[in-house]
């Protein structure tokens, strides 16, 4: 605070005043109490969104909940944080019913971008359906390829013809969870949303064929899901698309990572 500085000189019985005239009632800036704040944050806790005024966890009160989790949790947030969606579905390949002597069957999986994959076949013997799941590299199944892709990947991106290809590293956990950080002009490992390491941050391997597999990827805190095709992954190496699937499914970037 800054005060105005007054001086007194005494002559021959008068009084002298150097400074600022005091200011009028009007003019006195009134004290704000440093107190509880107006604005509430807010975080997510498991399921549960949370609301503090006085950013303590201690005395929050919980106002909605997110049966499947959210993006961000723990951190403080000056609006409430979106929940998740549900897990996208994996798709087996799976037969029920009877069926006649050397039947086939085909199965099918319904992906974004209006995209049909054939994730194995069936055939009948005595009376009852026998399914196989498709595979590619020596991976059968979904399942397979989310064991195969965890690790730590480095490599280049090769975008659409509006940007120039950049350098990524990419860590992909067990349950597919997914950070990354890049070089070069790009900021983001797949060009939109952020870098991952949230919950919402998860690539999803939904369906495997002979060709490679299909995933779901979340980004913007899992608040749209994106999509990767032809995954082909081995020890050392993995190559895939990246599809715009939450905007145009027209602008494909192409992966070539190794590890």
């Amino acid at each position: 605070m800054r005060f105005a500085v007054a001086m007194t000189l005494f002559c021959g019985g008068c009084s002298l005043y150097f400074g600022q005239d005091p200011p009028a009632e009007d003019d006195v800036v009134p004290i704000v109490d440093g107190g509880i704040p107006e604005t509430p944050l807010y975080y997510c806790e498991g399921t549960t969104i949370y609301e503090t005024f006085d950013g303590s966890k201690t005395d929050a009160t919980p106002i909605s909940s997110c049966p499947n989790g959210c993006g961000i949790t723990s951190t403080l947030l000056q609006s409430p944080p979106l929940c998740l969606d549900a897990p996208p579905p994996v798709f087996a390949c799976e037969e029920s019913g009877t069926c006649m002597a050397d039947a086939t069957d085909s199965c099918a999986a319904a992906l974004q971008c209006s995209v049909v994959v054939s994730t194995g076949g069936c055939t009948c013997s005595d009376g009852t359906w026998t399914c196989a799941d498709a595979c590619n590299q020596g991976l059968c199944g979904a399942a397979a390829v989310q064991a195969a892709i965890a690790g730590d990947w480095t490599g280049t991106v090769t975008p659409p013809s509006f940007a120039n290809p950049y350098q990524i590293q990419l860590h992909i956990g067990g349950a597919g969870l997914w950070s990354a950080t890049t070089t070069g002009l790009d900021s983001t490992a797949f060009y939109y949303g952020d870098n991952g390491n949230n919950l919402g941050s998860r690539i999803v391997i939904q369906a495997q064929t002979t060709v490679g597999a299909y995933a779901s990827i979340g980004l913007f805190d899992g608040e749209v899901q994106g999509l990767m095709t032809g995954i082909s992954v081995d020890a050392h190496h993995m190559k895939f698309a990246f599809v715009d699937s939450w905007l145009s499914c027209s602008r494909t970037f192409y992966f070539d990572l190794t590890r």
